[in-house]
């Protein structure tokens, strides 16, 4: 019997070695029907032109501008639904993947028409005894997430099959089918903050469910986007980052709490805005105490539309 069709898409933004590592473990894999899709965010340091020749027979996706996670991420969301893909998978670029990771996630998914998507367990790549994934949960009553497992070292608690509030956009495969019934990533969110979460709640609020496979592994080098190679006097994180943390929280507390779960939400919120605040002030960190106002005020006042927001230029202001 012929494998369900994946499509495997994978943003490119100046970051060759990443990808390149990510694709050899790829060429590993005991799968034998899916297509990788190379999604380039308008690199300028020629790791594009490097992958093609490299890489020929992959399918390329050059976009003009930097489109963020979940632009980047729809174009290839799109191909993947006009060819007429069963699954589709986003895959961080900066990952290594086991060789039996994706055949996993398929047999766990195929059994029940109900599971709209799947994760692996997820390891920090710098020492691979240390998760950083092992499933999300989501606290309602102040729109909170929590990542299982991460930081702790592998264990018997880690290694059973379960059911997860939300899926990382690190690894994530999807019924096509599911996608085109609840939409695409809300390109809103740009970049690496709640886009995930939120996307899951619209899968989940459609009456799917979403598992934890512990037995499909991959290895994560975390945040490689959102950090300075050398730490400088604002830390390692870029300010960008938190101007998107901040904002993209408020986003998905407009866009699904409601009632009294609005209220307790923007409580939370509000005394955590206030600790990045103490926090900042405390280190002297100006332009992150900046981009986290600046993201804690276009939070609440913007309108729930992408073309609000100008992410090329808060881009250029925080990096």
């Amino acid at each position: 019997m012929k494998n369900p069709s994946v499509a495997i898409i994978i943003i490119n933004w100046n970051s060759f070695k990443y990808t390149d590592d990510c694709l050899v473990s790829l060429e590993e894999l005991d799968y034998d029907s899916f297509e990788i899709v190379i999604v380039d965010n308008a690199s300028t340091d020629n790791s594009l032109a490097k992958l093609k020749s490299k890489y020929s027979c992959l399918h390329y996706i050059e976009n003009k501008d930097n489109l963020g996670f979940t632009g980047g991420n729809n174009e290839g969301i799109l191909y993947a639904l006009n060819r007429g893909f069963e699954y589709l998978l986003l895959l961080n670029n900066d990952t290594i993947v086991c060789p039996d990771f994706l055949s996993i996630l398929i047999d766990t998914i195929k059994q029940d028409t109900t599971i709209a998507a799947v994760q692996p367990k997820i390891f920090y790549n710098y020492d691979r005894s240390i998760l950083w994934n092992a499933g999300g949960r989501y606290i309602p009553a102040i729109s909170h997430t929590v990542v299982d497992g991460d930081g702790k070292r592998d264990s018997e608690k880690f290694s059973k099959q379960k059911e997860v509030d939300w899926i990382t956009g690190c690894a994530f495969l999807v019924r096509t089918s599911v996608v085109k019934e609840v939409g695409m990533l809300n390109d809103l969110f740009f970049y690496g903050c709640y886009d995930d979460v939120e996307w899951s709640l619209r899968m989940r609020g459609a009456g799917y469910r979403l598992m934890f496979c512990p037995n499909s592994i991959i290895y994560h080098d975390v945040a490689v986007a959102s950090k300075n190679e050398l730490e400088g006097s604002e830390g390692f994180l870029k300010p960008y980052f938190h101007y998107l943390v901040n904002r993209n929280h408020w986003i998905l507390i407009r866009l699904n709490s409601k009632h009294l779960f609005f209220v307790t939400s923007v409580l939370f919120q509000l005394v955590k805005f206030l600790a990045f605040v103490t926090y900042f002030t405390v280190r002297n960190r100006r332009r992150k105490l900046k981009a986290a106002v600046h993201g804690f005020i276009h939070g609440i006042t913007k309108p729930l539309v992408a073309k609000s927001l100008n992410h090329k230029h808060y881009i250029q202001l925080y990096r």
